[in-house]
């Protein structure tokens, strides 16, 4: 599976069916009619460590942290999902259904911004993909693809770094991929 999330048995799934309700257009999960003053509550407004909003439940198999949009999944397509789910916009409270999309780890991993931080200290290059190589006074371009590290060359200019990233990750990850130079 590649994402450290719950799997979720039959009964686990049937059980979220039968209590809740996920809205496609505004991407929030309510509980179902039958469960009394609860009933049109919404849930899911806590969130967890990554920022994605969650809300906790007793399950058949036990007590769960589930995040909203992998119920909003199983609440569509009838299955919990055994992909990793995606953000289009990179927002992890936008769980509308039109922002969700089936990824690998690797294409999950290509849409998201550049680090400014790495260990505590800022990185070396504004852009994705560029880093500092202070022995051979360049820029170093570089991608990620599923976890393997693809050096991409070395280059004077920082900007021609970032563009030669962009053209593999429009290569490697296609949709997927944040770029340094958005095409308009």
């Amino acid at each position: 599976m590649g994402r450290k999330s719950i799997v979720l048995d039959r009964s686990d799934c049937d059980f979220i069916r039968e209590k809740y309700l996920y809205d496609a257009k505004t991407g929030l999960v309510t509980f179902r009619t039958t469960e009394g003053r609860k009933a049109g509550r919404v849930t899911g407004n806590s969130k967890d460590g990554g920022g994605y909003p969650v809300f906790f439940v007793t399950l058949p198999s036990g007590r769960r942290q589930l995040k909203v949009h992998l119920v909003g999944w199983l609440l569509t397509y009838g299955v919990w999902p055994d992909h990793e789910v995606d953000h289009k916009d990179e927002d992890k409270s936008n769980n509308c259904l039109d922002n969700l999309r089936r990824a690998t780890g690797s294409q999950n991993r290509a849409n998201i911004r550049k680090y400014k931080t790495w260990g505590g200290k800022p990185t070396s290059s504004q852009y994705k993909g560029v880093s500092w190589i202070k022995d051979k006074s360049q820029w170093m371009a570089y991608i990620r693809v599923d976890k393997k590290l693809i050096k991409l060359g070395h280059y004077d200019d920082e900007i021609l770094a970032a563009k030669a990233y962009d053209t593999a990750a429009q290569a490697y990850h296609s949709d997927y991929s944040i770029l340094n130079f958005p095409k308009v």
